[in-house]
């Protein structure tokens, strides 16, 4: 559906722009993106061998590059053609892709079942490999500030224009779900 939407919708976009959403959005979807970090999550994640590089990069593909494309595809559908504007956005859609994930982990451990919407404990039932388990829930909760941290500085040269990635980063934060 969303490619349909990219490549159908009136918005004034050139073609070769939508092609670029279209090559951004299945990349980050397919086997070098959130594709491989579910089939890693499913296949490895009970490893109690699993490397913290290994658990950083599923982290990453799983949802970091998903993010990121988001990220990516607003800058896309604007005439922004800045390469470091996009590096910018790229390191701030990184850091909060991986934090939110980081982040579920910790949720899943503290948060009641009501209020996640999800059974509470879930992946320490099913012996699930997570950030909090492998680092401690005090080092998850640091790295998850420390990456919301580092995504706001990676925009915070852009001002004003970024006041709507300053919000969502802060919801993001203090979500509970």
């Amino acid at each position: 559906l969303a490619m349909q939407i990219i490549s159908s919708h009136p918005a004034s976009l050139k073609t070769d722009r939508r092609l670029q959403m279209m090559e951004v959005l299945s990349k980050a979807c397919g086997p070098f993106g959130m594709a491989a970090g579910q089939t890693f999550d499913i296949t490895v994640m009970n490893d109690g061998d699993i490397s913290a590089d290994l658990l950083d990069d599923i982290y990453k593909l799983k949802t970091g590059a998903l993010f990121t494309a988001c990220i990516e595809l607003g800058r896309l559908a604007s005439a922004d053609d800045d390469e470091f504007n996009q590096q910018a956005l790229q390191q701030f859609g990184d850091c909060i892709g991986f934090a939110f994930q980081i982040q579920d982990d910790i949720l899943d451990i503290i948060t009641s079942t009501e209020s996640l919407g999800k059974p509470q404990g879930i992946d320490v039932k099913n012996n699930k490999i997570t950030y909090p388990r492998l680092h401690g829930m005090q080092h998850a909760k640091d790295k998850v500030q420390q990456l919301y941290q580092e995504a706001l500085e990676a925009i915070n040269y852009l001002g004003d224009d970024a006041q709507l990635l300053r919000e969502l980063t802060g919801y993001m934060l203090q979500r509970q779900k």
